[in-house]
């Protein structure tokens, strides 16, 4: 094991709100126990008739075999834990500490990799307060170590991702150093960050021509050859130049965008993401004077582009570096923390979450509570702050519904594949949305 763990300032002061949070994790979400933790829990509760209750209540085994996801927590008739209590604190950690917990519960938002002998911490944007600190905070996205002493539990933390051996596998072998090439990409806020985005697409893409999964040798000789075409000053110039001479009356993203939205309103209804996307929808709707606008319930494309326009800026046109500040730390932040290696190629990742990023803008330019004060007639003392609360609003339920589901990515991503979008001339309509 470690004694030092990279992470970024953002998780390296974290600390759980609890109360004080605008809302809870212990809600919604499955929540595994792993057999060792269910062993320890077990024995923990079993001098308390309360605990004791309700754990053989809502405590179920699951018959899967697997020892890391041996029982499940079912939640009650409300959704949430049964060992909340009703000061928004965890009854079991308060009880028997953070050892028992399952390991969910002991280190959410928390999210550790290996990479080798490399330990790396990175955050949840589901949590509002690490969302709050992440896209927000003073101190920027900037990697730095933590001794391990500091986590919930030093000698007994899980891993999500595990790579351990290289095995002569050429893809995962240049991950860091492709992945630094990402980030100080991404970081250069000298630029737009459509340009950053694009300049990253474009670098992905080119990369993707000789490095992918079951690719052959590469040298760090030929990689850094091409990183230096697009960190360089004059690279990103050339980006910028060709970005502002783009212009399409009615985008393809504006489409993919509402089916995607459309389909996750239909499959989840009741969460908090979807509840957001149908107020979203019945706004533009009202805002619609031609009826014809509307087919089998969504906007036409051309409606719902004209509209997003004018909301979108509203925002832009007041706030732009906030704007540029939350998605530039958003996109960080899901390059430190999913690693691009998991899909086929680095194009194949950045596309997709550009893809993401565009369901985001849409998102945070037409959330009502910011159009409404942006199309007041006079400006509230504290419009910034609330702003940046309903962004906030927007990041922690976008990643508690999208970001963190896996299976609703797979089937964005067939659609996307089956459409044959999962190419490089697909890319700027998503990048300049």
């Amino acid at each position: 094991m470690t004694n030092v763990i990279y992470t970024y300032p953002a998780m390296r002061d974290f600390v759980c709100l609890g109360d004080k949070c605008e809302d809870t994790c212990c809600q919604s979400w499955d929540i595994r126990v792993d057999m060792h933790h269910y062993g320890m829990l077990q024995k923990s509760v079993a001098n308390n008739n309360s605990h004791q209750v309700l754990f053989e209540k809502h405590v179920t085994l699951i018959d899967e075999g697997d020892d890391r996801n041996y029982a499940l927590i079912n939640l009650d008739e409300q959704g949430y834990c049964p060992f909340l209590d009703n000061q928004g604190w965890c009854d079991l950690h308060r009880h028997y500490g953070v050892g028992p917990l399952s390991n969910v519960c002991a280190f959410y938002p928390r999210v550790i990799s290996q990479y080798v002998d490399r330990y790396e911490m990175s955050g949840a944007l589901s949590c509002p307060e690490v969302a709050r600190r992440t896209l927000l905070g003073e101190t920027g996205f900037k990697v730095v170590e933590m001794d391990v002493a500091k986590l919930p539990r030093p000698e007994d933390f899980p891993v999500t991702r595990r790579i351990s051996h290289l095995d002569n596998d050429h893809y995962l072998a240049h991950f860091l150093e492709v992945r630094k090439a990402f980030l100080e990409l991404v970081a250069d806020e000298t630029y737009p960050f459509e340009s950053r985005l694009f300049a990253l697409s474009s670098l992905a893409n080119n990369l993707s021509a000789f490095y992918h999964e079951n690719c052959k040798a590469v040298s760090s000789e030929v990689l850094q050859k091409e990183f230096d075409r697009f960190l360089s000053e004059h690279g990103l110039e050339n980006i910028q130049s060709y970005i502002d001479q783009y212009n399409q009356d009615v985008p393809l993203a504006i489409i993919i965008v509402q089916a995607i939205l459309r389909l996750r309103l239909q499959q989840f209804p009741n969460e908090g993401l979807s509840v957001l996307i149908a107020e979203i929808f019945s706004l533009y709707e009202s805002r619609l004077d031609n009826t014809a606008e509307l087919y089998g319930g969504n906007i036409s494309p051309e409606a719902l582009w004209s509209v997003y326009q004018e909301n979108a800026s509203l925002l832009t046109d007041k706030y732009p570096m906030l704007l540029e500040q939350v998605f530039s730390r958003y996109l960080q932040n899901c390059i430190y923390r999913e690693w691009f290696v998991s899909m086929p190629s680095p194009f194949v990742y950045v596309h997709m979450l550009s893809i993401r990023i565009a369901m985001l803008k849409f998102l945070v330019m037409s959330h009502p509570g910011i159009v409404a004060m942006l199309q007041a007639e006079t400006t509230s003392a504290d419009e910034e702050e609330r702003i940046q609360q309903y962004i906030i609003e927007v990041f922690y339920r976008y990643s508690r519904a999208i970001d963190h589901n896996m299976n609703f990515l797979q089937v964005v991503y067939n659609a996307i594949a089956e459409q044959e979008m999962m190419y490089f001339d697909y890319a700027l309509p998503f990048i300049k949305f």
